[in-house]
């Protein structure tokens, strides 16, 4: 019975790790599943929408990231040692790479609302024109001239080696491309593939060069090196492939936390339990 016991604490700890990992590493924006979830919660109580929020609020603070490392567990275990999440837990006690990491993070979480982005989409959407009518497309965003060739570097290592930022915004329009395809063939565009695959090819150019341009206002050459540092160790790459893993499918996590968040709440408010049960199976059937 002792060993058992002990097995079962010893088993418990990898969990416990990973919640303090994912609290002080920064790789899952809590801030980012409140912005969704929050609203959701209120219309679900248009008569009580001042107790709803006070609820989610109260539930936000107390469980919604202990649910979350649940959601991410089976995916981290697969892929990241309990050593290896203690050497990342580690790595974020240095006071440098959190900084940096919680500006990554921000500038990420903030792409959308930046002047630079707006530039983007605006030669984005020029050269999706141009793709099906066959004009010319619209010339590459040029790096700024206040950018060394040396930051450039280390920002497109850093970029493409590292941190895998790319594939988080390019999956953006990645995920679009047969939507693309068939709207352009039920348009009767010849060689829809062909004219997609150029549009998303000028995106995989470009967006680089946005993001460079974004980083290069917060970030030293300096904190870049030490961030291509932490993003090269092993542990690292091996959370990003869990991390990758789950957030890829984001209605399954969306029905998880709602259906954990109604397991909290028949602890304590039973009364608000019911109608997230019912908005998760109405999820799933949307599914079948």
């Amino acid at each position: 019975m002792a060993i058992a016991l002990c097995a079962q604490v010893l088993a418990d700890t990898y969990h416990d790790v990973l919640v303090q990992y994912m609290q002080r590493g920064n790789v899952i924006d809590k801030g980012q599943y409140e912005q969704i979830m929050r609203p959701v919660i209120e219309q679900l109580f248009p008569n009580q929408a001042d107790q709803a929020a006070a609820i989610f609020r109260e539930y936000a603070a107390a469980q919604l990231m202990t649910d979350i490392a649940g959601i991410y567990e089976p995916a981290f275990r697969q892929y990241v040692t309990e050593q290896e999440l203690n050497e990342l837990l580690n790595m974020y006690t240095d006071a440098r790479y959190a900084d940096i990491e919680a500006r990554s993070k921000a500038i990420l979480s903030n792409v959308q609302t930046t002047e630079e982005y707006a530039v983007f989409l605006e030669r984005f959407q020029a050269a999706a024109v141009a793709v099906t009518t066959g004009q010319p497309m619209p010339e590459d965003i040029p790096v700024p001239t206040n950018i060394s060739a040396e930051y450039s570097t280390l920002f497109y290592q850093f970029y493409y080696k590292s941190a895998k930022i790319d594939e988080t915004l390019m999956g953006t329009f990645s995920s679009m491309t047969e939507m693309l395809t068939n709207v352009l063939r039920q348009q009767g565009v010849a060689r829809p593939e062909e004219k997609v695959n150029a549009l998303l090819q000028y995106a995989n150019r470009n967006m680089p060069t946005t993001m460079m341009s974004l980083f290069h206002k917060i970030m030293t050459a300096e904190e870049l090196q030490l961030a291509i540092q932490a993003a090269e160790r092993p542990a690292h790459q091996h959370a990003m492939q869990a991390v990758k893993q789950v957030s890829g499918d984001t209605t399954e996590v969306g029905i998880s936390l709602f259906s954990c968040m109604a397991n909290w709440l028949d602890t304590h408010y039973p009364a608000y339990a019911a109608p997230i049960r019912q908005l998760v199976d109405n999820i799933r059937a949307t599914q079948m």
